[in-house]
This record gives structure tokens, sequence and C-alpha cells, in this order.
């Protein structure tokens, strides 16, 4: 009866509650597996999940997904998955353990349990306070595991837990070293939008970290944004310009930057999305700073690709950029020479006549 009413009734008072504690701790299993159910159905649909702090409910359901009794566990833990939503919540949810009882129990669950807990990671990674303690338990290394499942909402729920986690600065390097980039590079093979997008919204935070560049540098590990830069995907696409303008902007990052990825830059410089574009150009501006990589971009005609960018631009920002990178490539005697013999003084001419 318990397990009917849920699916219809938003809340039941503390009493009620108690009376579907009570059957959880039948011994018999299908009364269990009712109450389960009951739980599972109230977490998810209740506004003030308080009273199942209040009852131990957490606790409860947390000793039912350590038995790994078939069923009733996959219930327990959609049950933690639904109050794991509420940020009011969470330091009293991972203070009681439970995080690492999740954790433990992703060895040999099934594809249905391994989805609830990827949603229990999403979900909690949702909150800041959160995400240390995530990370201090190596959440990424569990998230790695549930990668390897050809499960949608799975996927999704991994993907969006990386890119929640990685969006605090400290922790990406952390993750890096858990081995989220790895795990990001196989999510990223995905058919799902959704999971596209969180990502390449990951990819994006990493690249901003001078100490994953480092690492990048040492792992010789730029191969996946220059996969992400050839992708159908639009997302992809804008996250491999602005990951490579956040790179160019630092030392280390302009030194992994060679012949491969100026060409990937030069190519976006002509995208068809202005954000592409401008993230490019922003990209190509920084690097034609240093003397290596000025004959890199001459050699892979990058004085044309501006040329030619610049004529068919009329974003300021984009042409901000654009006459930054010339100026700078102007400084070579060599590239000067090619500038010249490809009419680069008369586009400049119209450049200088601009409002900006």
């Amino acid at each position: 009866s318990f397990s009917k009413l849920s699916f219809s009734i938003s809340s039941l008072s503390d009493d009620g509650l108690r009376y579907v504690l009570t059957l959880i701790k039948s011994k018999e299993t299908i009364a269990r597996k009712y109450a389960a159910t009951a739980l599972r159905n109230l977490s998810a649909s209740s506004e003030e999940k308080d009273a199942f702090f209040k009852l131990g409910i957490p606790g409860l359901m947390t000793e039912v997904l350590s038995d790994k009794e078939k069923d009733l566990d996959v219930l327990a833990a959609a049950t933690l998955s639904s109050l794991s939503c509420s940020s009011r919540i969470t330091d009293r949810f991972l203070d009681s353990g439970i995080l690492h009882t999740v954790i433990r129990s992703i060895s040999n669950a099934t594809v249905e349990l391994k989805s609830q807990i990827a949603a229990i990671f999403a979900n909690l990674s949702e909150h800041l306070e959160c995400r240390p303690i995530m990370i201090s338990h190596a959440v990424v290394k569990a998230i790695d595991a549930l990668s390897a499942v050809d499960h949608g909402d799975t996927l999704q729920d991994c993907a969006r837990a990386l890119a929640n986690l990685s969006s605090a600065e400290k922790a990406q390097h952390a993750i890096y070293r858990q081995g989220g980039f790895k795990t990001l590079d196989t999510l990223s093979h995905s058919d799902c939008e959704t999971c596209k997008r969180y990502v390449a919204i990951a990819l994006q935070f990493m690249a901003s970290s001078v100490e994953v560049q480092r690492s990048f540098f040492a792992d010789d590990a730029l191969s996946l944004y220059l996969d992400v830069s050839t992708s159908a995907s639009l997302d992809y696409q804008r996250t491999a310009a602005a990951s490579f303008s956040s790179m160019s902007q630092t030392e280390e990052g302009g030194l992994m930057m060679k012949k491969d990825e100026i060409n990937a830059v030069l190519r976006l410089c002509s995208h068809a999305d202005l954000h592409v574009r401008r993230n490019a150009v922003c990209a190509v501006a920084n690097l034609a700073a240093s003397p290596e990589a000025r004959q890199y971009i001459a050699m892979e005609g990058g004085v044309e690709v501006i040329r030619f960018a610049s004529a068919a631009n009329s974003d300021v920002d984009f042409l901000r950029d654009a006459t930054r990178a010339m100026s700078s490539l102007a400084v070579d005697t060599a590239i000067r020479e090619v500038m010249v013999s490809q009419e680069i003084p008369k586009s400049l001419s119209k450049l200088a006549k601009s409002a900006d």
C-alpha cells in the first residue's frame, strides 16, 4: 500500500515514514522491496527532505546499498540520488560516510546501479561545498570506472560531474592526476549531444590551468584538443578554439603549440562561427609574439589566412587581434617580405581607417 501510495502523493508524515522504515528492515524480501520503492518515490517527489535525514534514512539506504541485495541496492541508490539534489543537506550527506560506500558499490554493480551512482556524483558536484570533498575521495577515479558503461544517462552524468568538478581552479590538476582527462577523452566519443556539451565545458576549464598545461606538455596530451577541433560538433569546435586561446596566453602553453596545433588554430580562423573565429585569431595573435611560433605561423600560410579572414570580418574584436597578429609577425624581416608579396600593406591601409 505504501508503495502504491508513493506514486501519487508528494510526502508522508514522519509517522508514515517510520512505518516504511520498519518495513524495510523486515525479513521478507518482497516487503523490503516495496518499502524501498516507496522511499525512492517519496524522496524524488518530496520538496521537504529534512525529514529523511531526521529519521536517518540516508544511513539506512547506505546499509541497504552495502548489502548488495539485488534490486534493493538500485532502489537505495535512487533514493540517495534524489536526496543528493538538495543543497541544504549535502554537508550531512557527505559527513555520514555515504560517499565512501557509494564508491565501493561500483565494483560488480549492474548497469542500472551504476547509472544511479553516476547520478549521485553528478548531483553532488552541483554544490560548491561538495567538490573539494569529492576530489579528496578520488571520485574522479570512480567516474572513470563508470564511464566504461555503454549507457547514455550514465555517461551524461559522468560528464556533468567532471564539468562541475573541473570548474574549481584548485581542483583541476588533481582531476588530471586522478585520470579525469583520459575519462573526458573516453566520454568525448559519446553520441549524446548533452554529454558532448559537458565534455566541452570540462575540457575548456582544464585548458585554463597552468599546472594542467604543464602536464599536457609532459605527457604530450594535446591530441584530444586537436581531435575536437575537427569534430562536427560546434560545442567541440568552440572548446578547441577557446582552449587554444587560453593555452597561448601562458609560456607553457605557447611552448606546447607546434605545427599541428597552429594549423588547427589557423583553420579555425576562417570558421563560420564568430566565437570560434574570435578565439582562434586571439590565439594566433598571442603566439605571434614568440619568435619561434612566428616561423610556424608563416610557414603554415598564416599571413594569407589572417589577411583573408580580416577581409571577410567586420567584428571589432576579431580585427583587433588580427592586426595585433600582423604587428607581431611584421617584426620578423623574412616574414615582412612575405607580407609585402601578399599585398598585406593594402589590407592594413584599410584597417588603418577603422573607426576603432
